[in-house]
């Protein structure tokens, strides 16, 4: 996993970026953000997300974050390496405003959003392809008192605010 483009190890888990805005319990697979304000620039080369992820996970929010990626993915979450679809959990009580430039959160399998999480998720005009504000691959739960919103920019390919390959 990687948080802002640092690498999460059991060195750095429990204060990923070393200001106290996000930790990741190894044992439970939950990555906490606490008034998080990520940042991540578009690089010369390869590709960068402010979150990105494999297998499934929890992200917990506890006060205001936001993530702003010139690049790809606010949140990305992949398969796992056994090649297992991830489910991915947004609780908690704090917010999330989730930026990229191709999608806000792009889940390659299902999605919960739940708790009292208030969670916006934007995309930008993207230059190719497709462009989402949330994308699950397979279901897009949104549950108990959460408040979700998603938008989207202009694409040459499919626009949808919120997209779910199997039930939403």
């Amino acid at each position: 996993m990687k948080v802002a483009g640092v690498a999460v190890n059991r060195f750095n888990a429990k204060d990923i970026l070393g200001d106290g805005t996000a930790s990741y319990n190894l044992e439970t697979n939950t990555l906490t953000l606490n008034n998080a304000d990520l940042y991540v620039k578009k690089p010369a080369t390869g590709n960068t997300y402010g979150i990105r992820a494999e297998g499934s996970i929890t992200i917990e929010l506890k006060g205001t974050n936001k993530i702003n990626c010139e690049d790809l993915y606010g949140i990305a979450v992949v398969a796992a390496s056994d090649g297992s679809a991830p489910n991915v959990k947004i609780s908690g009580d704090g917010s999330l405003e989730s930026y990229g430039s191709d999608g806000g959160i792009h889940i390659r399998g299902s999605l919960s959003i739940g708790d009292s999480a208030e969670v916006i998720a934007k995309c930008g005009n993207v230059s190719s392809g497709s462009g989402y504000g949330i994308r699950a691959y397979d279901n897009l739960t949104i549950c108990d008192d959460a408040v979700v919103s998603a938008e989207t920019g202009s694409a040459p390919g499919d626009t949808y605010a919120m997209h779910a390959a199997d039930e939403i």
